[in-house]
């Protein structure tokens, strides 16, 4: 969540990234789950 730290005021920040509301939050907070996300399965696609 050190990504994340910077938004002290919302918390619930990568709650909202992960429920899909993710275009409510700032673009760099979106690829980052985004990111997160594919390296996480793994896929190595390019958007």
């Amino acid at each position: 969540m050190v990504a994340l730290n910077r938004w002290g005021h919302k918390p619930y920040g990568d709650v909202w990234a992960v429920a899909g509301e993710g275009h409510l939050l700032h673009g760099d907070v979106v690829a980052w789950v985004y990111m997160r996300q594919t390296h996480h399965q793994g896929l190595g696609e390019e958007s």
